[in-house]
């Protein structure tokens, strides 16, 4: 079957360049990397005969008409949705965030969001507990195509690891660093020092009564997509943290946990994780289990097949 896909991705808005936002990455450009029916690179920069206009509606119509499928992630363009959707291309919407609850979004995302979903043809979600709190706003049918990895774009990985355990990496957005900070004093207090990576640090941290001076003991850097991967095998471990919000939780993908494993880094998720990494034997072997897993159940090539199996049945279903 001859068929053409384009993905519109977030970090087509975003002032960085393709490569910052995560959800663009798992959910867009290691997609279409091993799928060759797939484009993904509708950016402004990309269609200089739109400067300055880029985001017309009219415009996206004209730059998209000639695709059968068109999958957006986190690009609630609700107009050109129901334009495509009139010329009989298949929309798909597929979610990585719950964008369509106040709890997430403002009201105008929200909005956009849903009036995005009337045209869809399918949603794609990344997890069960999306699939759920979604069927109560959309009643069409929805896949699950979960985050994965692309095992390519790893281009270093742990291959030694330190007999003493003295340093530990936490990355994330910003957004997250409230799952952290419970954590922080008690991690310093283990004599550990900590690298955040991040979009931006902390507004507000005040740590008192701490046995160590957090100056010398917490270090922040700015995330960079092409520095990152060399930034986190320079540690012992990989810190996730559980989310103490039970709801926000829910929602919560592996994806910073699966990333770390295909680096082969131990990933600890918790202060007790960090006392077993104190034994060297204890990190290699999670470090490998980790990896393994990814390996056997995270590559990106599966999500693609599962993909490739969604978009040929919408098409075939269009021909019947």
């Amino acid at each position: 079957m001859k068929y053409k896909v384009a993905i519109k991705l977030g970090d087509s808005y975003s002032k960085d360049r393709r490569g910052y936002l995560a959800s663009a990455r798992i959910r867009g450009h290691w997609l279409a990397k091993y799928w060759p029916e797939c484009d993904d690179f509708f950016y402004p920069e990309e269609f200089p005969e739109y400067k300055g206009d880029f985001f017309n509606p009219v415009n996206q119509f004209h730059i998209l008409e000639k695709y059968d499928v068109v999958i957006l992630n986190k690009t609630y363009e609700w107009k050109l949705a129901k334009a495509l959707h009139f010329r009989g291309i298949k929309i798909i919407v597929d979610f990585c965030d719950p964008d369509f609850l106040l709890s997430h979004s403002s009201e105008q995302r929200v909005n956009d969001c849903l009036e995005t979903l009337k045209y869809a043809d399918l949603v794609v979600v990344n997890g069960k507990t999306l699939k759920k709190y979604l069927k109560k706003f959309y009643k069409g049918r929805i896949e699950i195509v979960p985050d994965r990895i692309d095992l390519d774009s790893i281009k270093k990985q742990k291959t030694e690891h330190n007999e003493s355990f003295d340093k530990i990496v936490w990355y994330g957005y910003n957004e997250n660093l409230r799952i952290l900070e419970p954590y922080l004093k008690r991690i310093i207090e283990m004599g550990l020092e900590i690298t955040i990576i991040s979009d931006k640090f902390f507004e507000n941290f005040i740590m008192v009564g701490c046995k160590y001076d957090p100056k010398k003991r917490i270090t922040f850097k700015v995330f960079h997509p092409e520095l990152f991967n060399e930034q986190v095998i320079e540690h012992d471990a990989v810190f996730i943290g559980e989310d103490k919000d039970k709801y926000l939780s829910k929602f919560k993908s592996p994806n910073r946990a699966l990333n770390a494993w295909a680096m082969k880094m131990p990933v600890a998720f918790n202060l007790k994780d960090l006392k077993f990494f104190n034994d060297k034997k204890m990190r290699v072997w999670d470090a490998n289990e980790g990896y393994k897993f990814v390996k056997k159940y995270a590559d990106i090539r599966q999500s693609v097949k599962e993909y490739v199996i969604i978009v040929q049945g919408l098409l075939n279903r269009r021909c019947i």
